[in-house]
């Protein structure tokens, strides 16, 4: 009799290495549990290539070789916490200053020239079967995706690998770190706190902010990758709200360049520049504030007519932050966490 590898029972972790080159102890100080959230599992980017050459028969023969190994090894999706939260944007950004003698300790996530921390990050799936571990090394966090929003049930953080060792097998022993038992942030956590150029808009309903480094691997001559090829990155924000009278002049002002456009105005050729903060309050101890001075809101999607059965008219605000004299983007916590996330 056989039996399948129960998939939900595992873990995920973390952890920062010291340098590129040296896997993090499975006892690493900087491990995180995190709590993954959907399907998404990372792979081990093995892929096979073929040659195609005339012998003569009517169906391709070719001899398949391994093309390449690790690489983009895909991404995981995880809640995301007090905890767990700031220290993905920290490690990915590769900045974090703390400050504060006591609990809350802030810490100041600002975005500049510095890279990524380079990560170790294993799973382990079944219990009776297996378990199967495995473990990703040399890896970073490239590209994040922090999506929150009133319909669905907490805060999620998608985050994009890439890595120059990939899938090699685990320690047989579980990292230090478990779980924090925290709850999640939700977007009702958020009420009243998204602001465009310091005023609150409580009718925007969800946001997604996407950190992109947009860097890739460079093939030597070996099967992996051999060292990081930095890219030219991006973040982006968007807001779904439902356009309101509050919400209309901002509207207005990215398509006229003025909040209350006088008859015979028409579409401004300058482009509209606001500023966009979040803040997530869980209590006065324990916030998370998402702050871009200088955001290029994108007037493509700004559509506003009437519908023949009537209904919410809802729309997206936002675009791509710039630095304009100031970090494109900083991140404020609050936490528990006296030590720095990145080291």
């Amino acid at each position: 009799m056989t039996m399948g590898i129960e998939t939900g029972t595992g873990g995920l972790w973390i952890s920062n290495q010291s340098a590129l080159g040296t896997q993090a102890l499975t006892s690493a100080a900087s491990t995180l549990r995190l709590r993954k959230a959907t399907d998404d599992t990372l792979k081990s980017g093995k892929t096979h290539g073929r040659e195609a050459y005339v012998d003569g028969a009517a169906y391709d023969s070719s001899t398949p070789y391994v093309d390449m190994v690790a690489g983009d090894v895909g991404q995981f999706v995880f809640q995301s916490q007090i905890e767990t939260g700031a220290a993905a944007i920290a490690r990915h950004v590769g900045a974090d200053v703390v400050t504060g003698a006591s609990d809350p300790w802030t810490h100041t996530i600002a975005t500049g020239t510095t890279n990524p921390v380079n990560e170790t990050i294993r799973e382990k799936t079944g219990i009776a079967v297996g378990p199967y571990r495995a473990v990703w090394w040399d890896a970073i966090l490239n590209k994040l995706t922090i999506n929150c929003g009133h319909d669905q049930n907490v805060k999620h953080i998608a985050a994009a690998i890439q890595c120059l060792k990939a899938a090699e097998i685990g320690s047989l022993t579980d990292p230090v770190a478990v779980d924090s038992g925290t709850d999640p942030w939700r977007w009702g956590e958020a009420a009243t706190a998204v602001t465009i150029g310091a005023t609150p808009f409580p009718e925007f309903s969800g946001e997604t902010i996407e950190m992109d480094r947009a860097w890739t691997t460079k093939q030597g001559d070996n099967i992996e990758p051999i060292f990081f090829v930095p890219g030219r990155g991006a973040i982006t924000r968007a807001f779904d709200g439902a356009v309101t009278d509050t919400l209309l002049p901002q509207l207005q002002l990215a398509l006229y360049g003025n909040t209350a456009p006088s008859v015979g105005t028409r579409t401004t050729s300058q482009p509209s520049n606001v500023a966009l903060k979040t803040v997530y309050t869980r209590s006065a101890t324990r916030t998370i504030t998402y702050d871009t001075p200088k955001v290029e809101v994108k007037p493509d999607d700004i559509v506003i007519g009437t519908k023949p059965q009537g209904g919410l008219t809802s729309i997206a605000f936002g675009g791509q932050a710039l630095a304009g004299g100031s970090p494109m983007m900083t991140v404020t916590a609050l936490t528990g966490q006296s030590t720095s996330y990145i080291t």
